[in-house]
């Protein structure tokens, strides 16, 4: 099952009266063109995502993973959770084995390119500036207008 969250609290969030305000679905209830373009580019690439999060549990798996240096995220005052990068010394530790598995599903190269991004961490503490996290609703339905009275559904096809 795939859908899409919106942060409404988010900064690029706008409401329909608000100037530069796109709307995403057209009055019949189709997606607009922009919107579709995204939804197919989402289906185009999820072989892709999957992949990925396969060459991802290789390395969670190896043992190599590890948690985001916390010298770091205080330095750059970031209040991120869960950030993981790759523990050099023990992908280097790694059996020829275990390190040829890692290979074959293209972890390596994720591996590499975590580290190397660890440069851009600043990065990280913008993005969070301007789309600050919120709490998911308790309720999934309540997120929807579900039990409010409205008669609207949010529909995809996938």
């Amino acid at each position: 099952m795939s859908f899409l969250r919106f942060n409404l609290n988010g900064k690029l969030a706008a409401t329909a009266n608000q100037a530069g305000a796109q709307p995403l679905m057209t009055a019949d209830g189709a997606l607009t063109p922009a919107v579709q373009a995204i939804q197919d580019q989402l289906l185009k690439d999820s072989p892709l995502f999957a992949r990925t999060q396969t060459a991802v549990q290789a390395l969670a798996d190896a043992g190599v993973l590890m948690p985001f240096p916390q010298g770091l995220k205080d330095q750059l005052q970031l209040q991120l959770t869960g950030l993981f990068c790759v523990d050099e010394a023990a992908l280097a530790k790694l059996p020829d084995a275990d390190f040829l598995a890692l290979r074959r599903v293209q972890a390596l190269g994720i591996a590499y390119a975590v580290n190397l991004s660890l440069q851009q961490a600043h990065l990280l503490v913008r993005l969070q500036k301007h789309n600050p996290a919120v709490d998911a609703p308790a309720d999934v339905d309540a997120l929807f207008g579900e039990g409010n009275g409205h008669d609207d559904t949010l529909k995809f096809n996938f």
